[in-house]
C-alpha cells in the first residue's frame, strides 16, 4: 500500500529538497540468508541490462527514458535492525546536461512484510538525504509479534525474494502492481511527479504513530510541517501493545502487521 510522503519541515515537492515516498508491502518474511553472498557490482550490471525494456514501457506511457549511472551508495544490510539501505544515481533523457537524480532507498523488514522509504532529490543533496534516511530508518519499529525475529518457519508466509531481490525491486514492484502508479512500478521517481501521491500531512500523522507516539518539538525529527503535528491529539502509540496472536477470523492481516 502507498501510505504517503514525507518532506523536511516547511518544505514541499515544489522546493529544492528531498521527498520520501512511504509504502508497506505484505509480501511476507524476506530472508536475509543471502546478506553476505550478494555480488553488488554484478547486481548493478543486471539492473542496467533491464534498462531497455523498462525504458520502452516508460516512453510508451509518456515518461522520459532513465539510465542508471551507478551506485550513489552501495547497498548495506544492518543485521541487528534488519534494515537495508542503498542509493542509485540516475539520469533522465529529457535532461541530457543534468543535474542527475538521487534515488535513495530504505527497507525495514518485518515478520510479514517490508516497510519502504524511497527518497528522491538531486545528487547534490546526497549527504543531507543520507542523514535523514538514517534517522527515519533508526526510528521505525514493529509491534511485538510482527517483528522480524517473530517469524515462525513453516507457519508464516515467506517472500519470493531475498535481499538481492529487495534491491532489485521486489517489494516495490508488488506495491506498484496493486497501486497502479507507474512511477513506483519503474522504481524511480523524478521531482515534479510527486503530485501522484498523498500529501505530507497525512503521511506525518501516520509516521507519528509509526515512530512511537508524541515527542516534544526539540525531540522529533523535522520531517513535516509543524501544522501537521497536534500535540493535544489522542495518541494510540502511547497505549501498551499486546503480543500479536496472529490475525483473527475476519481481520485484515495487512493492517495488523504494519510497523508502528
Amino acid at each position: 500500500n502507498v501510505i504517503g510522503m514525507v518532506f523536511p519541515a516547511g518544505k514541499s515537492f515544489a522546493d529544492d529538497t528531498w521527498g520520501a515516498v512511504l509504502t508497506w508491502s505484505a509480501d511476507g518474511y524476506v530472508s536475509d540468508d543471502d546478506a553476505h553472498k550478494i555480488d553488488y557490482p554484478g547486481l548493478l550490471n543486471t539492473l542496467r541490462e533491464g534498462e531497455d525494456q523498462g525504458n520502452r514501457a516508460r516512453q510508451e506511457a509518456g515518461y522520459p527514458a532513465i539510465h542508471l549511472v551507478g551506485w550513489a551508495q552501495q547497498p548495506t544490510y544492518d543485521a541487528a535492525r534488519h534494515s537495508m539501505i542503498w542509493a542509485k544515481e540516475l539520469s533522465f533523457s529529457d535532461l541530457p546536461n543534468g543535474p542527475n537524480t538521487l534515488n535513495y532507498d530504505v527497507r525495514v523488514l518485518g515478520r510479514r512484510g517490508v516497510f519502504s522509504m524511497n527518497m528522491v532529490t538531486g545528487m547534490d543533496k546526497l549527504a543531507e538525504t543520507r542523514a535523514a534516511a538514517t534517522d527515519l530508518m533508526n526510528t521505525a519499529t514493529f509491534n511485538p509479534g510482527a517483528r522480524y525475529a517473530d517469524y515462525v518457519e513453516g507457519k508464516d508466509q515467506k517472500a519470493a525474494y531475498g535481499l538481492a531481490g529487495l534491491v532489485a525491486g521486489g517489494a516495490v514492484l508488488a506495491v506498484a502492481k496493486k497501486a497502479g502508479l507507474i512511477g513506483i512500478l519503474l522504481l524511480v521517481f523524478k521531482k515534479g511527479a510527486f503530485f501522484l501521491l498523498a500529501g505530507a500531512g497525512a503521511a506525518f500523522a501516520w509516521l507519528r504513530n509509526l515512530f512511537g507516539g508524541k515527542r516534544s518539538a526539540d525531540q522529533r525529527p523535522a520531517y513535516a510541517s509543524d501544522a501537521a503535528y497536534d500535540p493535544a491529539a489522542p495518541d494510540p502509540g502511547l497505549a501498551p501493545v499486546p503480543q500479536d496472536p496472529g490475525p483473527a477470523a475476519g481481520d485484515d492481516a495487512d493492517d495488523r502487521n504494519k510497523p508502528i
